[in-house]
């Protein structure tokens, strides 16, 4: 699952308006503008094995 990082400890689910998880897990990200520049996601991936997360940082051009 994907969720947006508001603070090192507050992660909230995505908006549905501006993200889409595609079926193999990518993050789509939509309409992106400049202010999203520096926002963080993490990707949470579990099993029976554990979990692990991915903290990824959009960067806009």
């Amino acid at each position: 699952s994907w969720k947006k990082e508001l603070s090192s400890s507050v992660l909230i689910e995505t908006s549905q308006d501006r993200t889409a998880v595609l079926n193999n897990g990518t993050l789509k990200l939509i309409n992106i503008q400049k202010v999203d520049d520096g926002s963080v996601f993490v990707c949470i991936a579990q099993n029976e094995g554990g979990e692990t997360q991915e903290r990824i940082t959009i960067h806009v051009q």
